[in-house]
């Protein structure tokens, strides 16, 4: 389940996350949330909070992966934010495939994640 939270700073988008990721989450919330966002601004920052996530449905994780290599160069910073090994290890192996800078943070520092991604 994705749900988008809002955000003070304008060119910021944000959602959080918790069990199995489908595709109706993306095709009905994040990728819509993420287009509005870059229709207004070229470069946005992502704020992406992951809360006992289960995993994703393959044909969403599918989705997921078209849209980072479609939008590489469209973020400036992405702040993943959860508890568990392998979203950390998820933030590191996006770094190739983008232009921004990503930073994982522990859910007890998601208000330093909330600080660091709205800064410019």
């Amino acid at each position: 389940m994705i749900t988008i939270l809002p955000h003070p700073v304008g060119d910021v988008a944000a959602a959080k996350a918790s069990g199995l990721l489908t595709t109706q989450d993306y095709k009905e919330y994040l990728l819509p949330a993420l287009e509005n966002k870059l229709i207004r601004w070229p470069i946005i920052a992502w704020y992406f909070e992951m809360n006992d996530v289960s995993g994703w449905e393959p044909a969403a994780l599918w989705m997921d992966l078209k849209y980072g290599a479609a939008h590489a160069r469209a973020f400036r910073k992405i702040a993943i934010v959860g508890n568990a090994t392998w979203e950390k290890w998820m933030a590191h192996v996006m770094m190739p495939f983008t232009s921004a800078e990503v930073k994982f943070f522990p859910l007890k520092d998601k208000e330093r994640a909330w600080n660091w991604v709205g800064r410019r």
